[in-house]
């Protein structure tokens, strides 16, 4: 197996290659500006010097009639020698210093700094004429020198930090580890938890880095507790409701095989394919409320939900003729939403194949579709016996049925209509219908232009 990249060895490396970056570009320009410096100092004391040397009453040296040389004093004394010439002799000098000018006399020397070589060495020259013009002076000064006082510095840089760095890697790995012990911590606590516990993730004295996704695993945890709720609630409610229709399916099965009249064996088997169709509309129904309450993303488009209703009832209009119910349609205007067409056509449809079940023979039923304040409001109202107060607000209970009902139902039409109002953000309200004295069913709709 690969193994894992650590987040805690990635800041150690990324922290250490940032602290030695800087440190090296810091380093680095402190070389050039102290090399600078260092040239700036040590040119102004070789200036300085020749022009003590050159204000030096150096004629009463002269007149003796033979040069003098200078001792050795320090250790570092090789490293500078200087020379003053009077009338082209030399006069005074210093112990490493040859006899012959530094600078080549033949040429026009101008006042002012220069390099040279001599023997092996680079050499930092002055060259100023004294108070008198024929006095010259020169003083001289070692390149190496300097260059030993620059890594002097570079090393005075340089080594407190290679002993400090092992140093730093351990007090910064100590605080990485310190700072990820809540992440560590998160990871233990996961790990120890039960597959099938969903409950929240509680820490004490969590940093602020990490409570964001403690929020956010607690958040993922609730809606997989939810979705797990509904599916245990799905899978008890449709073992309850489909036992009462298969165990119809099956008593009217067993009776058409032992029934000997033709006519009782039609009627037993008409019960059967009856008891079939309320079987399959059992099944969609739970089908069609378990994806609801999955959350499952339903896709929106605009389109004219008057053509849809129309399309609805004449597909259920046969059932309203069976009855001998009058079914009105008022919807002239186009009504164009943006939603779901095929789950705003189950909650039509619902809305209407309620009206007609639970309706008597020779009911009234009217669907109207408006627009008023922006809203289209579509209302169905029926003359049947309506509900009471105290029924209509428990319509929306999972498999309640009114009592007083004789058709057979599973109670989730209703249910299934308000959870898709609800993804559709609709409003769906039932009542007393003063027009026709029964039940009226109000859904009320956004206009989308």
């Amino acid at each position: 197996m690969t193994a894992r990249p650590s987040l805690k060895n990635r800041l150690l490396i990324l922290t250490l290659t940032a602290v030695a970056s800087i440190w090296l570009l810091a380093t680095g320009i402190t070389w050039f500006d102290a090399k600078h410096e260092l040239d700036e100092v040590l040119d102004g004391h070789l200036a300085q010097a020749a022009s003590l040397l050159a204000t030096h009453q150096i004629h009463e040296i002269v007149e003796n009639g033979e040069s003098q040389d200078t001792h050795s004093l320090h250790k570092y004394a090789p490293k500078v020698m200087y020379q003053v010439f009077h009338s082209g002799q030399l006069g005074l000098r210093s112990a490493n210093a040859p006899e012959t000018p530094i600078l080549d006399v033949s040429k026009e020397l101008k006042e002012g700094f220069t390099s040279i070589q001599i023997g092996s060495q680079q050499w930092r020259v002055f060259y100023t004429i004294g108070a008198d013009a024929d006095v010259q002076v020169y003083v001289a000064e070692e390149v190496q020198a300097r260059t030993a006082i620059l890594y002097a510095v570079l090393r005075s840089l340089v080594l407190p930090f290679i002993i400090a760095l092992p140093l730093l890697a351990i007090a910064l790995w100590l605080a990485v580890r310190q700072g990820m012990s809540p992440m560590v911590k998160l990871g233990q606590v996961l790990e120890q938890r039960q597959p099938s516990a969903v409950n929240p993730v509680e820490m004490v004295g969590t940093s602020k880095e990490t409570q964001p996704v403690i929020e956010a695993l607690n958040g993922l945890l609730e809606r997989i507790a939810g979705l797990m709720e509904s599916e245990r609630r799905f899978t008890a409610d449709a073992a309850h409701e489909l036992r009462t229709p298969l165990a119809a399916l099956r008593t009217q099965a067993q009776v058409a095989m032992v029934e000997h009249d033709e006519t009782k064996r039609q009627h037993a088997l008409k019960g059967t394919l009856e008891a079939c169709d309320r079987t399959s509309r059992l099944i969609e129904q739970l089908l069609t409320l378990s994806r609801l309450e999955s959350n499952a993303e339903a896709e929106f488009v605009k389109f004219d939900i008057a053509v849809m209703i129309r399309s609805q009832i004449a597909d259920i209009a046969h059932k309203a003729v069976s009855k001998h119910q009058s079914l009105e349609l008022d919807a002239d205007c186009s009504c164009v939403i943006n939603g779901n067409e095929v789950l705003l056509g189950v909650l039509v449809r619902n809305l209407i194949d309620n009206a007609i079940r639970y309706c008597p023979e020779a009911a009234r039923i009217l669907i109207q579709l408006s627009c008023i304040n922006s809203q289209y409001i579509l209302t169905i109202e029926d003359s049947g016996n309506g509900l009471s107060d105290q029924d209509i607000s428990r319509l929306g209970e999972r498999f309640f049925r009114i009592q007083s009902n004789v058709e057979s139902g599973s109670g989730l039409g209703w249910s299934i209509a308000k959870r898709i109002a609800a993804v559709h953000n609709m409003d769906l309200q039932a009542g007393r219908s003063e027009k026709l004295e029964g039940l009226k069913v109000t859904l009320t709709m956004p206009v989308h232009y």
